[in-house]
């Protein structure tokens, strides 16, 4: 249980992007926002537009999931993420199924975010140089019953 967060206010970063298909990059940032017209451009454009700079994609917003790499899908998902609106973001292996080079270079791209964004991240991963990376304070669980073995502070 997490407790004193609004449920309505949680983004995700999962292991696969999760990208609609159908919808261009931009669409598919635009789906964020409580504005039914996904089509048209709007009021937050400006923000998804700078979102993109940001995780260096500003050329790619009128194609389609289809046509970007692995690793252009999952920036998508990271910049998707921050433009919602929430108060706590939940990371579930985002960095799992990437190479080194580009895993490296996106932990770079989120760090950049986060250090102009800088919600609570809850971030899930074995891998111990991604949350020795990423962590300011590191859980590690038991397995069922779950139970904190070990809490460290990260300088």
């Amino acid at each position: 249980t997490i407790e004193g967060i609004n449920f309505q206010s949680i983004s995700y970063i999962f292991q696969e992007p999760r990208l609609l298909p159908w919808r261009t990059v931009r669409e598919n940032l635009r789906f964020v926002f409580k504005e039914k017209a996904i089509d048209k451009p709007g009021p937050h454009d400006a923000d998804i537009d700078a979102m993109l700079e940001l995780v260096g994609l500003a050329t790619v917003g009128d194609y389609y999931p289809q046509e970007l790499s692995g690793g252009m899908r999952q920036r998508v998902a990271i910049a998707r993420a921050f433009l919602y609106p929430s108060e706590l973001l939940l990371m579930d292996e985002p960095f799992s199924s990437l190479d080194c080079s580009l895993k490296n270079r996106l932990i770079d791209d989120f760090l950049k975010i986060w250090e102009q964004d800088k919600r609570t991240v809850v971030f899930v991963s074995h891998n111990e140089d991604e949350i020795r990376r990423l962590a300011d304070v590191i859980l590690t669980f038991s397995d069922k019953p779950v139970q904190i073995l070990k809490k460290e502070i990260i300088d």
